[in-house]
């Protein structure tokens, strides 16, 4: 029986994406046999017309872990019929390292000879807990893949680490070896003493020669989880492939590192090979060279009382040729108000650039964010879900207080992972906030290259290059200067590969400090001169794409994360930031696309943050994930003026955190009371509503209540918020359709109204995390 599953899996090559199909048959010769139990197989190598494969093997029907084994090797021809020929390696003699099992072998061809290394145990070995007994990886070397093979007297080549703190203290396994530049790379999977299978994590050590001496890197470990170790040359990098036991965010994913280190998410994927073996001409041996994975073997099965056994696994690759990928550069500005630009109403201020951007592209007049504040807002944009849906819907403050400890969770798919499935390459320039902690960077959401400040200027200065710090304190009145350079290079360096970029600006956020060219230009004071300042960057920009011939073929989006601090910047409506009126949450949008959007339009259809997600996913040609819900419709009709799926009865839903605050259908919009308590910190005395207040949206400024006029209009719009709070939560009520929030200490209870300080928990919170918290040092020592 076959049975086929798709994935997706990413190579880092400059020009193309592959769509992988991924199909499983027999193994005939090493599958289900009474009795016998196969698992753990190595990589395959081919030695003239035959192909290789060790694993682990032993006849005990009670034993299905591979700790009271030896290991084997097949032969086969085409890789699907295969030959079972003998055992390999042995146990060891009575009193050595090697005495009870040895298992999980892989191969390494180098220097004219086979190195088989294997991991091996003195006695009975428990898995998960606080046993005595450690694993260790030791070496057996031969001139002929068939034998005979002698275990090196050096063995065992690397341990387990003897301070049980260490991530590989309790066991060292499944070595896995690349040569690059010169060097033998064993990677492995390390566990921790009285830690789980699913806390297992990889490591890496280095050596000069096959046989050793290994040096474990002192970054270790390298990636936080993968009980499977998959890895292969790609490009000038490494790429790891994390099987399906691991912690959220890191199982069933593609990881990539440039420099065989510094491991980043791809991206997700939804089904994964389990413990395999893989062929990848040329990856194993000390040419350097190697390619991606073409087949393999793996376990077929992990029933219960079920002995497993080896199974085929094919990946079928599609190539798809990138020529019509449109690039797609998204500015998300901080703190912008609605009339904060020339075209959309702006007096002191002249934006002439982003006028264009408005003049020849799609001006939308009724656009709303998903939050009236940063993080959640921009959560909205990245994920395609209202922020409730992704747990992210209070503010991320990079400080050791309020959520510090909480961020995106890497479970999530980002726009930047949707564009990774299609070959593209993902640049941040600017503002991240949704995560200050190194889980939750951008780096495991699917960007490529981070340049900028992640957090608020005024909270956290720290302006990075990648993970490194080149400023400890940001030169501020130079940060637009900065990004707009680096954008420039950036556009420059990747002209002939389609590009995401997200350019999200910290200003105009307060502080407000425009670089010294723009010091005094406008009428508005400093925050107007910095305005002027990032229309000036964005005229950069459009320049640069027609410069390096993509302007026709480059998508640029321009909006903000949500309302103005000041109400006068957001005329004609009412409100700011951190409220629910439409001051808080309408705000600039323009689409601009030379060559696909020819006909100019101002557009008065509601749109908002999660259509992005849909809309570009269409541009782009992927497909939505079909595994968790989302609030927004593609608006690429309008490209051509045609109307887009959203129907003008379909609510949208103003929440402030965890408060469900209003809900608007067409032009009909209801504020709900709340109280003191359901009210977030950022919002008390701004906006106090004690009954149902209902607006036309024609009167912008909120001021004319409806609510006595049209009573059916409430019941409404009330029923409607009251299924919205079953789905999707109210303060102090879980909805059936929230996905984890991403949290360091997931067993610590999320209160996202509050300032929570993490000092002010009780001690049976903390206790609930199942960690001694210490507050971390400072990572930032860099000095310019």
């Amino acid at each position: 029986m076959r049975w086929i599953i798709l994935i997706m899996l990413l190579t880092c090559s400059a020009d193309r994406a592959w769509t992988q199909t991924h199909t499983t048959s027999p193994a005939k010769g090493l599958g289900m046999q009474e009795g016998i139990m196969r698992r753990d197989p190595s990589d395959i190598i081919k030695v003239n017309d035959q192909y290789y494969v060790w694993y682990t093997r032993h006849t005990d029907p009670e034993e299905v872990s591979g700790y009271d084994a030896t290991i084997w090797y097949a032969t086969s021809t085409d890789g699907h019929v295969w030959t079972e020929k003998s055992e390999s390696l042995p146990r060891g003699p009575k009193g050595s390292w090697d005495e009870h099992s040895v298992f999980t072998p892989n191969i390494l061809v180098a220097k004219g000879k086979y190195w088989l290394f294997y991991t091996a145990v003195p006695e009975p070995f428990v898995n998960q807990g606080e046993s005595s007994t450690k694993t260790a990886i030791g070496l057996a070397v031969s001139d002929s893949p068939d034998g005979p093979w002698k275990k090196l007297g050096g063995n065992p080549i690397l341990k387990a680490s003897d301070d049980p703190s260490l991530f590989d203290s309790h066991r060292v396994d499944d070595a896995c070896l690349i040569v690059r530049d010169g060097k033998y790379w064993m990677y492995y999977k390390g566990r921790q003493w009285g830690k789980s299978p699913g806390q297992t994590r990889m490591g890496v050590a280095i050596s000069d020669k096959p046989e050793g001496p290994y040096i474990k890197h002192e970054s270790n470990p390298i990636i936080q989880g993968g009980h499977e170790v998959v890895v292969w040359p790609e490009g000038e990098g490494v790429m790891a492939l994390i099987g399906k036991i691991g912690p959220r965010g890191i199982r069933n994913t593609l990881q990539y590192a440039p420099d065989g280190i510094s491991f980043r998410k791809q991206r997700a994927l939804s089904h994964t090979i389990y413990a395999a073996g893989t062929y990848r001409p040329e990856a194993f041996t000390d040419s350097g060279k190697g390619r991606m994975p073409e087949w393999g073997l793996h376990i077929g099965s992990k029933e219960i009382r079920r002995l497993p056994f080896l199974e085929r696994f094919d990946f079928l690759r599609k190539e798809e040729k990138t020529a019509l990928r449109p690039n797609v550069v998204f500015i998300l500005m901080d703190d912008m108000g609605y009339s904060d630009v020339s075209c959309y109403g702006a007096k002191k201020v002249k934006t002439p650039h982003i006028d264009r951007l408005a003049a020849e592209g799609i001006r939308f007049t009724d656009f709303h964010t998903a939050a009236s504040i940063c993080s959640p807002s921009r959560a909205a944009f990245l994920t395609g879900g209202y922020p409730q849906r992704c747990g992210l819907y209070m503010g991320i403050n990079s400080k050791r207080e309020a959520h510090w400890f909480l961020g995106l969770n890497p479970d999530e798919i980002t726009l930047a992972e949707q564009f990774k499935k299609r070959g593209y390459t993902t640049l941040m320039v600017g503002k991240w906030h949704l995560g200050t902690e190194e889980e939750f960077s951008c780096f495991n959401q699917g960007f490529d290259q981070y340049y900028g400040i992640p957090s608020n200027v005024s909270a956290d200065p720290h302006f990075f290059d990648g993970k490194k710090v080149v400023y400890k304190k940001a030169p501020l009145p130079r940060l637009t200067e900065l990004y707009t350079a680096r954008i420039l290079r950036d556009i420059g360096t990747h002209k002939d590969r389609p590009f995401f970029l997200y350019y999200a600006h910290n200003y105009p956020h307060t502080p407000y400090k425009p670089g010294p060219a723009f010091a005094g230009s406008s009428q508005d004071g400093k925050r107007g001169d910095v305005i002027q300042e990032l229309d000036w960057s964005i005229g950069q920009i459009v320049k640069a794409l027609e410069r390096n011939g993509i302007l026709e073929n480059t998508l640029v989006v321009f909006t903000s994360d949500n309302g103005p601090v000041k109400n006068e910047y957001a005329l004609p409506y009412r409100g700011t930031k951190y409220v629910s009126l439409e001051g808080g949450h309408r705000v600039p949008f323009i689409l601009y696309w030379k060559g696909r959007i020819t006909k100019p339009a101002v557009s008065n259809v509601p749109a908002n943050a999660m259509d992005l997600f849909p809309t570009l996913s269409e541009i782009i040609g992927e497909p939505l994930p079909d595994d968790r819900a989302y609030d927004g419709t593609s608006l690429v009709p309008l490209f051509d003026q045609r109307p887009i799926a959203r129907k003008p009865v379909e609510p949208f839903y103003y929440y402030n955190c965890e408060n469900l605050q209003a809900v608007r259908v067409d032009n009909w919009k209801l504020h709900l009371p709340r109280t003191e308590e359901q009210i977030p910190f950022w919002e008390h005395g701004r906006n106090p509503v004690t009954k149902p207040l209902l607006y036309n949206l024609e009167d912008k400024g909120e001021d004319s209540d409806l609510s006595a006029k049209y009573p059916e209009v409430v019941a409404h719009l009330t029923r409607l918020a009251n299924d919205m709070r079953v789905k999707l939560g109210e303060y102090g009520q879980r909805g059936t359709e929230q996905r984890p929030t991403g949290s360091l200490f997931p067993e610590v209870p999320v209160i996202g109204n509050d300032r929570l300080h993490w000092d002010k928990l009780s001690d049976a919170e903390k206790g609930r995390a199942k960690i001694e918290f210490k507050a971390p040092a400072p990572k930032n020592k860099v000095k310019k």
